[in-house]
């Protein structure tokens, strides 16, 4: 008689840049855009069923259904048999990572993870602590590019390109801009579409590695903030703080 899988495989723990998620070999999961996927990433690369991953008598196996494709080391796969921690890459060579890891069949303890559901594109993410190495990744370089070009984050704000508070909250590494904001952010910053979200992509799988440089006309290393480009965006800082306060001490009502 054949074992069920349920019966004799182990668990499977998804990690993606928004957290992780134990699967028991009870059924297919789904990763994909889709609202009802398993495990949701809403990336325009990604197909709304992008890989399924399937609990077989030899073990847990991810399945392509997409349009653009899996990646296991650089090399398209329609399936990869999952034996031990793996990363592919969903969307293109370079594209979203996903760790498959299967639990220890030994019996050793099982790393405890928590559900973290993907932000939606259309919202702007604030937290209070930076946690996402990838997102302060992509601040930094967005820092540089934008003080290389001669903008302030006042000018950007004032052409609303992005607001005030996002900006400077995105730049300490403790937002992430809805996707319509990004996209006005690379045009003003002569960056091609997607290029903000590759770096912070690029910082996910290399965290204290060098900045993933924007495509453009040269490349630079954007990772640590130089004295000269940090000084004035503190300076900037208290100048829109200072522009705030007053504006909120214009608003109040006549004293009676």
């Amino acid at each position: 008689m054949t074992p069920d899988p349920a019966e004799t495989l182990p668990s499977l723990t998804v990690r993606t840049g928004q957290g992780a998620h134990t699967l028991r070999p009870a059924g297919v999961a789904v990763i994909g855009r889709d609202p009802a996927a398993t495990v949701r990433l809403d990336d325009e690369r990604i197909s709304r069923a992008h890989v399924r991953l399937e609990p077989r008598r030899e073990g847990w196996r991810a399945v392509d259904t997409s349009t653009n494709g899996m990646y296991v080391d650089g090399v398209r796969r329609t399936s990869a048999l999952i034996t031990g921690p793996t990363t592919v890459h969903l969307g293109a060579p370079d594209g979203i990572p996903v760790t498959l890891t299967p639990a220890d069949p030994t019996g050793a303890v099982e790393e405890t993870t928590r559900v973290v559901s993907a932000p939606e594109s259309d919202e702007d993410q604030f937290w209070e602590e930076q946690t996402d190495p990838g997102v302060l990744h992509a601040a930094r370089a967005v820092a540089a590019r934008r003080t290389e070009l001669g903008f302030t984050q006042r000018s950007l704000a004032r052409d609303k390109i992005i607001n005030a508070g996002t900006l400077i909250a995105f730049e300490k590494g403790r937002s992430w801009p809805r996707r319509s904001t990004l996209d006005k952010l690379e045009r003003a910053l002569n960056w091609p579409p997607g290029t903000i979200t590759r770096i912070r992509n690029e910082g996910r799988r290399h965290p204290g590695g060098p900045a993933a440089a924007a495509a453009g006309p040269r490349e630079e290393a954007t990772e640590v903030l130089t004295d000269a480009v940090r000084a004035p965006l503190m300076a900037e800082t208290v100048e829109l703080a200072m522009h705030a306060l007053t504006a909120a001490i214009a608003d109040l009502p006549e004293p009676t």
